[in-house]
């Protein structure tokens, strides 16, 4: 899509008219994707997401639920034969369970609050992890409210002592789901061990602890909970390799100073053992840009490679691409997914990887990669509004801070508009993100 081909101005009712990749998902032998689309209700004033079905061979793509609330959150079984979501058509967002070849979908959890984040099916396709607000009644606003932790709220959380969920596990074929954590954390982004047995979450905004930090603990089916040994820090993502350890990133380390890079881990779970990757790697592992727009989810935000390697993304001033670390022998690190764009990777699939990416003159599609070769965009969610658009022309702008360090700027020159215009300047210092190509 280049910028500057239509006639007609880009307005504020464009804004409206745009789509999201709000969360996709690739098939587990690679040959399909699902995605949720989000777009905006005016009348009704609130956003609408539905699930799209894409085979990647043909480019063919159809939608696979109505979207009339949210429908989002997929995740694939196993076998292909089921994809997990998160609906709110029942009220409080519940797990349903649909097939991809169509038909009905079937509500899995009927729990009172709700479930929050994307669900993770166990090896073999048998049970359902997910996070859940725990029981009880909700705190009424309108009465005096006693604060017991160090942060206390959080946007866009609010109260950080309204959000506080566990972890759960459902079967498939039914039942009562299984709270398998009672404590007072936010507990999310669980992973399960390859061989079933337990599941690798993350535990954060904890009563005492810095709010921007948490720790990685591991919790068996009976609900045995134990912590990982690592740094203090704000983990970004885990993944396991092909020999059982695991592979974490690290970011905002309270040991560090404030702004410093992430770190790559790969921790043996049966031993506590870890082993720093990159400890000679100087760029912004981790890092990301401040979006504008509906930022698409991208867990998990760490894979691994059936030869062993990580894949992580790197902020490098405005642009953001991914790279691929070595978890054993010396460390290596060599970039993958390059390009002036943000990247965001969605699934690793074998060598396959789905990835949204966006520019300043693009919103963000979805793409799939083979690593080391060839590279496909899957999606055009805005061809046709902004076909018929002129598009700000943009302009990279380089220089030197006071001190010396490289700054990068963006100029958008209105479309058709030639030498003076007023200005809005729109900065962002960092250290935690920044502006770019996104």
């Amino acid at each position: 899509m280049t910028a500057g081909n239509g006639t007609s101005a880009f307005g504020l009712d464009d804004v409206l008219g745009l789509r999201f990749v709000a969360a996709a998902d690739l098939s587990p032998d690679g040959r399909r994707v699902v995605y949720a689309v989000t777009r905006a209700d005016v009348e009704a004033e609130r956003d609408r997401v539905a699930l799209h079905l894409l085979d990647v061979e043909t480019g063919a793509s159809r939608q696979l639920t109505a979207g009339a609330g949210s429908d989002s959150s997929p995740a694939w079984s196993p076998d292909g034969s089921l994809i997990a979501f998160v609906s709110d058509r029942a009220g409080a967002p519940q797990v349903f369970l649909i097939s991809p070849d169509g038909g009905e979908a079937r509500q899995l959890t009927e729990l009172e609050k709700g479930v929050a984040g994307t669900p993770a099916w166990s090896p073999d396709g048998t049970k359902l992890a997910f996070s859940a607000l725990g029981p009880g009644e909700r705190r009424d606003p309108a009465r005096p409210y006693r604060v017991t932790r160090r942060a206390y709220r959080f946007d866009p959380m609010g109260y950080i002592a309204d959000g506080l969920v566990d972890i759960h596990v459902v079967d498939v074929a039914g039942g009562e789901p299984k709270r398998l954590t009672d404590d007072d954390m936010v507990n999310g982004e669980p992973r399960w061990a390859p061989d079933g047995s337990a599941i690798v979450y993350l535990a954060g905004a904890g009563a005492t602890g810095p709010l921007l930090s948490n720790r990685l603990r591991v919790v068996d089916l009976d609900g045995r909970v134990r912590d990982v040994d690592l740094p203090e820090s704000l983990i970004s993502g885990a993944a396991f390799a092909p020999d059982g350890r695991l592979a974490v990133l690290l970011g905002l380390r309270n040991d560090r100073p404030i702004g410093t890079r992430a770190d790559l881990f790969v921790v043996d779970l049966a031993t506590g053992s870890g082993e720093p990757r990159t400890t000679a790697f100087d760029l912004g592992l981790g890092g990301g840009l401040q979006p504008d727009f509906v930022a698409p989810a991208t867990l998990p935000a760490l894979g691994v490679t059936a030869a062993g390697e990580a894949l992580a993304t790197v902020q490098v001033g405005g642009r953001v691409s991914v790279w691929a670390f070595s978890l054993s022998g010396p460390e290596q690190a060599r970039e993958v997914i390059a390009g002036d764009r943000h990247v965001r990777p969605m699934r690793l699939r074998g060598d396959r990887l789905l990835f949204h990416a966006s520019s300043i003159a693009e919103p963000g599609d979805l793409h799939l990669a083979e690593l080391g070769g060839a590279e496909r965009r899957l999606t055009e969610l805005n061809a046709d509004l902004l076909r018929d658009r002129a598009l700000p022309i943009v302009e990279h702008l380089s220089f030197s801070g006071a001190d010396g360090t490289p700054v990068e700027g963006w100029f958008l020159r209105p479309a058709g508009r030639e030498g003076r215009a007023p200005t809005v300047l729109y900065i962002h210092g960092g250290p935690h993100s920044g502006f770019g190509h996104i």
